[in-house]
């Protein structure tokens, strides 16, 4: 009996002794599912729909009158949504650079709104993104290049699910130049108004699956 014992023990001591002195590249290595990388660039594509504001000065033999009157735009959009820096686990600034083409309802001309909006984002719920910011923009009118104008804008909105985007961004318009035609006895100067803008409303959609 003590024979068996005492090999049983010698055994463990053998098996003990290979186990520590093997060396760890030997063990088997498991595979570690890698966590997916954030996309740091994702595609949109928009459509809105918002206000723009002329003005139209007219002088008759020395008598001058201006009026300021609106219209409206709409627009297709395609954009890239864009990481600037993370402030924290749920607050970040994102950027958004759009580029689209809309016809104007009542004037008659294209336009195309080149924007670039910063954006103070929130992560309210895990569904939800709310966010408000600084954008600044050009309009190039296709149609009359002198209505063209620049933005100041204050884009606030909310990211529904990471797909679905809604934005208000009201803006500060500035002529940059003006279109003068002679009339009979005078002359009439329309520009587009330095003004506030108080309607721009886009829907936008994040195409995640061809970001990078």
């Amino acid at each position: 009996m003590r024979r068996f014992v005492a090999l049983g023990c010698a055994s463990v001591i053998v098996i003990a002794s290979r186990a520590a002195s093997a060396d760890p590249g030997d063990l088997p290595v498991r595979d570690v599912p890698s966590a997916t990388p954030a996309r740091t660039f994702v595609p949109t594509v928009g459509v809105g729909l918002g206000l723009l504001t002329e003005t139209a000065k007219v002088d008759v033999l020395g008598t001058e009158s201006s009026e300021r009157r609106g219209d409206t735009r709409a627009v297709v959009s395609l954009g890239l949504a864009h990481r600037v820096v993370r402030l924290g686990v749920r607050v970040r600034l994102d950027g958004h650079a759009q580029i689209g083409l809309g016809p104007t309802f009542f004037g008659g001309r294209y336009q195309v709104p080149l924007r670039e909006d910063v954006t103070f984002a929130f992560d309210a719920t895990s569904f939800l993104s709310l966010r408000a910011g600084l954008g600044l923009g050009v309009v190039v009118d296709a149609t009359r290049s002198s209505m063209s104008y620049g933005e100041v804008g204050v884009p606030v909105g909310a990211t529904f699910f990471e797909v679905i985007e809604l934005v208000y961004r009201p803006y500060l318009g500035v002529p940059f130049s003006s279109d003068e035609r002679a009339t009979f006895g005078g002359t009439r100067d329309v520009p587009a108004a330095l003004a506030v803008v108080p309607f721009d409303l886009t829907l936008r959609f994040r195409i995640s699956a061809l970001g990078f």
